[in-house]
């Protein structure tokens, strides 16, 4: 533990010292103050000096021998010790009366039964610090006091009055308490009482097997058909993918030529024709042009001139842009023509290359593997999702239902298109995905036809099999259907009015013999609500008949 000393002087006041002791590098320090009286005499000071030594985390030791002085100091918690040498004291005082209203007091002129010793909280915190290294925890110094009998006040005995409130408000509650369990025994006894008769019937399992359509809406007067509906989930997918390919769209070269028709007969050249020169680059005429017969002039049977039909003037462009295509001249060849002369009167020129990135098949052929891929990580997370989003209280999902439409891939550029620098091609397509539900109640009552046939009232459906449906053979299409299978159970029909009359106001034991005399009941069970209900009511309203069937 670091220590240091800090010399008070007279004409300091209590900021100062404060001050001092905030920005001392110690956690011990020893305050020695002048012998003339100053600030540190002060009880109100001592303490804003523990307190400001308490807030920095350090511990401050007062060095005096001042007797008045150290009884004040221990007032405020801080010990003492005569000299730099010896152990701090911590003066415990029994009673000191300390005039805080005076920041000076001379402590040689305080008696000692005037010393007020009770510690304020930040004395007590002042204290529980840890011991300071100049010796161990302070020896308490005590000054006994004599204390003067204390005169006893004559206490004047005054008549208890009745709380009439407190006594009207415990009327209250006990007569609400009394009010509770009356209403209760009343419910209890007339109301609550209620009686279950499970009853498990002689049945036989019956299945049936059919070819069901899929209907929206009503199936009034349709035969083999339950209502149906479907959920849906549209999706669209795609995919970047970049451009292996390139081609020229630089400019093509053009030139001028002259064609000649040394036949007979005129003959038309369209833009299809392909022009080769001499160095084999192609050319095409960039419109149609007829190039007239050639003639024959005669003065005499014996003398006659032949003369060639002309076009002049003829614009032609090369088959694909480049500057290899500049520069030709002399004379061309037309494919499949003879007797057609072509003659270049200005050669090509203007002809300049600039490659491009394009789309090639092979692009898309695998963007469009990327996106089935895609489409196909996707397709179980959506089926279970769709399949889940139906209320299995009102629908029985048809799980071979489900099934994708999916659209058209297009690639965004096509095929041959160019990319720009840094721009990616994409392939898009849309899926949409279904599934279809029954509905379980209407898919019910079909069943229970099919498992009575004829309206038998002496035969019951104890069980239309619709929990445990199976359905296969599902087929899409504008008219959905699935074929259907269940296992029903059909056993004879109970008269439960007569049973209700037969179980009133009587015990387990005589409802159970009297029922099971019944034909087609196997076997009874009663539950009787609440516990303590040993009977059936007397009112057949709160009897209930339910039916268990075996297997289930």
């Amino acid at each position: 533990m670091q220590k240091d000393i800090i010399y008070i002087d007279a004409e300091d006041d209590i900021t100062t010292i404060i001050g001092k002791i905030k920005k001392s590098k110690g956690t011990l320090i020893a305050l020695v103050p002048p012998k003339r009286v100053g600030p540190i005499h002060g009880a109100v000071n001592l303490r804003l000096i523990a307190r400001a030594a308490s807030q920095s985390k350090k511990r401050v030791v007062l060095v005096t021998s001042d007797q008045p002085l150290a009884l004040l100091a221990s007032s405020a918690g801080i010990p003492t010790a005569k000299n730099l040498q010896s152990k701090p004291e911590l003066a415990k005082l029994d009673v000191l009366d300390v005039d805080d209203g005076s920041d000076v007091i001379d402590g040689s002129s305080l008696p000692d039964n005037r010393i007020d010793t009770k510690k304020t909280e930040d004395d007590e915190k002042a204290e529980g610090q840890e011991d300071d290294p100049l010796a161990e925890k302070p020896k308490e110094v005590k000054v006994e006091r004599k204390k003067q009998p204390e005169k006893e006040t004559p206490k004047k005995i005054e008549p208890k009055v009745p709380n009439f409130s407190k006594f009207r408000k415990k009327f209250i509650l006990i007569g609400a308490g009394v009010l509770s369990l009356i209403v209760f025994a009343v419910w209890a006894i007339w109301f609550a009482p209620s009686a279950t008769i499970v009853i498990k019937a002689k049945t036989e399992k019956t299945e049936v097997m059919s070819k069901l359509r899929l209907v929206k809406g009503s199936t009034n007067g349709m035969a083999d058909a339950v209502q149906a509906m479907d959920t849906q989930e549209k999706k669209t997918y795609s995919v970047d993918f970049d451009g292996s390919g390139s081609k020229n769209v630089g400019e093509k070269a053009r030139g001028m030529v002259t064609i000649t028709n040394e036949k007979t007969s005129s003959i038309t050249l369209t833009t299809d024709a392909v022009l080769k020169s001499s160095s084999g680059n192609s050319y095409r005429l960039t419109k149609s042009i007829t190039v007239p017969a050639g003639t024959v002039s005669c003065t005499t049977i014996f003398s006659c001139s032949p003369s060639t039909g002309k076009v002049t003037g003829v614009t032609i462009e090369a088959v694909n842009p480049g500057a290899s295509y500049n520069g030709a001249s002399g004379t061309m060849t037309i494919s499949g023509l003879s007797n057609i002369g072509v003659k270049i009167t200005s050669e090509t020129s203007g002809g300049t290359d600039k490659k491009v990135k394009i789309v090639t098949s092979s692009d898309i052929n695998s963007a469009k593997e990327s996106l089935k891929k895609k489409m196909s990580d996707d397709s179980d997370q959506i089926k279970s999702r769709l399949l889940s989003s139906f209320d299995s209280s009102k629908y029985i999902v048809i799980n071979e239902s489900f099934s994708e439409s999916t659209g058209d891939m297009s690639s965004q550029p096509a095929l041959d298109g160019e990319l720009s620098d840094g721009v990616k091609a994409k392939m898009t397509t849309e899926v949409t995905r279904t599934v279809w539900a029954v509905s379980k109640d209407n898919l019910g009552e079909y069943l229970s036809k099919k498992l009575l046939p004829n309206d038998n009232n002496s035969r019951k459906v104890y069980d239309n099999g619709v929990s445990s449906v199976v359905f296969s053979d599902f087929a899409g299409g504008d008219n959905k259907t699935v074929s259907v299978s269940a296992t029903g159970q059909v056993g004879p029909s109970i008269d439960e009015k007569l049973i209700k009359e037969q179980s009133k106001n009587k015990h387990y034991g005589e409802i159970q013999s009297s029922l099971e005399s019944i034909q087609g009941v196997q076997d009874v069970d009663v539950k009787f609500w609440p516990f303590w209900v040993s009977k059936a009511p007397n009112s057949v309203d709160k009897i209930k008949i339910e039916y268990s069937v075996d297997g289930k």
